[in-house]
């Protein structure tokens, strides 16, 4: 007789085409090692994508009777605020029915995996995972280049690695940059099919607002980055101060600023923050993400002291610069590697004493600048911290371009999050089962 093998079912939660492009490898690499896996995304031209390639996704919507939690309010928030939508009933009854669906589609697997998990769709279907007793996979773009978080409780400063990190910094191995292999051809739309996707997402737009408007957002706001966001600036020309603070703005709408930035709720704090407290002139470099979407204008305005710059390498402003003043940006991991003390105002999960000066108040941003800028580099404990990250955090996979090693790699440690608690989910079901047999057959005795 074949010995029955446990059945071992993945939801893969996708966000958008640029994730796509690392979750279709992903559930391929996931199938050939006997998973099931399947897609759930609310947003129609990632549901048309998904058709093309052969997959088929789960239902977006529901209809029922089900509020949405309120354990989901924040992210429905969050939602409305980064598509510029008003956080109506309207609204509300559709990500009710969005909740209603992830539900019933979590239902089918056995564990989930989200990208960020923040955002609504992905927030679904993880509380919905976490409700039913299943385990949740979070994905996430790494600290480092060409690497990718993974966490079983969240990421950034949600990770559950966090303070592994903190306590075994010490004694982790030196880190070790990773080497991509050959890329993984990933199937892309055609020209036509994103016009089709585009013409149907306004059809959608036209019968259902609440549906469509959020990813309608992000389509023009993605054509107006990619127009404005290589126009250079006046301090592109302009040579950098011979000592000078570095100011890396973050997007101005990512769930790092609204749900972790601490004191620090918008870009304009930062630079206020900056500018009384900076012993040195202050070099402010644009995120390419805001640039066409975020009012920069009005930020050059008001602090027209400042140095801006938008095509100028990141590198270069980094190994020149006295200290590195961020919120919580990644930009702060890369700064470290190339020993540039760095302040830090809001939550990370390199916020670590000792290796980064924390200002967790507007009072300590002063003192915090003014020690930072009296050193001449990082402590030398920051390779052990970039080796923790390795160890906790990282799997060294470039999105973008995923590579069969390295997807290897990211299937080896899903598995390792996930089959412990599935195990342990399993054994727990039969223990039910088994007692509700003992009862049934003492209840038969005590009848007989």
């Amino acid at each position: 007789m074949t010995p029955l093998v446990p059945t071992r079912r993945l939801l893969v939660a996708a966000t958008d085409g640029g994730v796509l492009r690392c979750l279709l490898p992903l559930a391929a690499a996931l199938r050939g090692r006997g998973w099931t896996v399947g897609f759930w995304t609310p947003f129609l031209r990632d549901r048309m994508w998904l058709r093309c390639v052969g997959e088929h996704p789960l239902p977006a919507t529901r209809a029922g009777t089900e509020a949405l939690p309120a354990s989901l309010e924040p992210a429905l928030a969050l939602r409305a605020q980064v598509g510029g939508l008003r956080l109506d009933e309207r609204l509300r009854r559709h990500a009710a029915a969005q909740w209603r669906a992830a539900r019933e589609a979590v239902g089918r697997f056995d564990a989930a995996l989200v990208w960020n998990g923040g955002e609504l769709q992905a927030a679904c279907v993880a509380e919905a995972a976490r409700a039913e007793g299943k385990p949740v996979v979070y994905l996430e773009n790494g600290l480092l280049p060409r690497t990718l978080q993974i966490d079983a409780r969240g990421v950034n400063a949600a990770a559950a690695a966090r303070e592994r990190i903190a306590a075994s910094a010490a004694d982790a191995p030196r880190w070790i940059a990773p080497v991509a292999g050959a890329p993984l051809r990933c199937a892309e739309p055609s020209l036509l099919f994103r016009w089709c996707a585009t013409a149907a997402e306004w059809i959608e737009a036209l019968a259902h607002p609440e549906r469509a408007r959020f990813a309608l957002h992000v389509r023009r706001r993605a054509l107006r980055q990619a127009r404005r966001r290589k126009r250079p600036v006046a301090g592109d020309a302009t040579p950098l101060p011979e000592r000078f603070v570095f100011v890396p703005l973050q997007v101005h709408d990512d769930t790092q600023v609204l749900r972790h930035g601490g004191w620090v709720r918008s870009m304009e704090d930062l630079l206020q923050a900056v500018r009384a407290a900076s012993p040195l002139p202050v070099v402010v470099r644009e995120h390419p993400m805001d640039v066409g979407r975020a009012d920069l204008r009005s930020l050059k305005a008001r602090y027209p002291e400042f140095l801006w710059t938008r095509t100028r390498s990141l590198e270069e402003c980094l190994r020149r610069a006295s200290a590195v003043a961020t919120i919580n940006s990644t930009v702060g991991v890369e700064a470290l590697a190339l020993g540039r003390p760095v302040v830090v105002c809001g939550d990370c999960v390199y916020g670590v004493e000792g290796l980064v000066h924390l200002a967790s108040e507007p009072a300590a941003l002063r003192p915090a600048l003014a020690a930072a800028c009296a050193r001449e580099s990082a402590p030398a404990a920051v390779e052990s911290l970039l080796g923790a990250l390795a160890r906790e955090l990282h799997v060294a996979l470039d999105r973008q371009k995923p590579d069969a090693a390295g997807l290897a790699r990211l299937v080896q440690r899903i598995e390792e999050l996930v089959l412990p608690v599935m195990s342990l989910a399993s054994g727990a079901r039969s223990s039910d089962r088994s007692a509700s047999t003992m009862a049934a057959t003492e209840l038969v005795g005590a009848l007989s």
